[in-house]
């Protein structure tokens, strides 16, 4: 039985092959400008792949340069901004440098003021006199004693108002000391 199965029989029927269908020259023409379209169209894809490739290489390119570019401006801001901290440390150091030279010259000017003081005060002969001088010269305040041209006015005004008053003793101690302070 198993044999009966694997045995070849006679050969198979023969399937009869449809004849060719004739295709017109219509259809030919047709047939070879449609391929034509797609060759031109692989062509055209082609084409547009390889610019599209050169337009990303440009791109890539021009990337790096304004890489490069920000790096520098990154790099020129960061030196722009180090320069400014460094100018506004040198401007606050001359600042302090300047203050301190204003507070040294505004305590050299009253001490100058303070020994003048003391000379003229020294060379009064009454304790009256010493008094009236001394209630005058301690109403100066140091701003004023800081201000040259207010101290100026300050010490004449005072003079004046020494001189006009009713005392002979003092007008003419005032005369005699005032005028060297």
């Amino acid at each position: 039985m198993s044999e009966e199965l694997f045995e070849k029989g006679a050969e198979p029927p023969k399937v009869e092959k449809k004849p060719k269908k004739q295709v017109s020259q219509a259809t030919l023409d047709a047939l070879a400008r449609g391929r034509e379209k797609m060759r031109a169209k692989r062509e055209a894809e082609k084409k547009a792949k390889a610019e599209k490739k050169e337009e990303v290489k440009a791109i890539k390119e021009t990337e790096k340069i304004d890489n490069k570019g920000a790096k520098e401006n990154i790099k020129q801001a960061k030196t722009q901004r180090k320069k400014t901290e460094q100018l506004k440390k040198e401007q606050k150091a001359l600042e302090m440098v300047q203050e301190r030279e204003r507070q040294a010259e505004r305590l050299k000017k009253i001490q100058r003021f303070q020994d003048a003081k003391c000379r003229v005060l020294e060379k009064c002969a009454s304790v009256k006199v010493y008094n009236e001088l001394n209630t005058c010269l301690e109403n100066i305040d140091e701003d004023t004693i800081c201000d040259d041209d207010k101290l100026q006015s300050k010490i004449l005004m005072m003079k004046e108002s020494l001189e006009l008053q009713d005392n002979h003793e003092i007008r003419e101690d005032v005369k005699k000391h005032v005028g060297t302070l």
